[in-house]
């Protein structure tokens, strides 16, 4: 991963994928986590995201699991309020708590203000 100069600090840099350059999105940084460099565990899960080809950096992937939607629950209120409005629905499993997010409103954000507790 390059990182660009002058990039809004949700861009972590871009990678080159098959010919192509290609956006990472910081989820740390959309997620309110205080930036930290890449770890061991860290992967990259490239997506279309309106429409074109991006990345999310992650901390680490945990194997794929089936959520009933009956399992689902609205995010608490302060999470828009706080500009987590990408989260759409969490639950609670064995003491975990997991959300599911739209990515595309993710972008909404990109360039704009940090969500709380992220340093600019």
């Amino acid at each position: 991963m390059t990182a660009m100069p002058n990039s809004p600090p949700a861009i972590a840099g871009v990678v080159d994928l098959r010919g192509g350059f290609i956006p990472i999105l910081d989820m740390r940084w959309h997620t309110g986590i205080a930036p930290d460099h890449a770890g061991p565990k860290a992967r990259i899960i490239v997506t279309i995201l309106r429409g074109r080809l991006a990345g999310l950096l992650v901390d680490e992937l945990l194997p794929v699991m089936r959520i009933p939607a009956s399992e689902m629950k609205a995010p608490p209120r302060m999470a828009k309020d706080l500009g987590y409005d990408f989260i759409t629905a969490m639950c609670t499993r064995d003491g975990d708590l997991y959300m599911l997010i739209n990515a595309d409103r993710m972008l909404d954000d990109v360039g704009g203000e940090a969500p709380a507790g992220v340093p600019a």
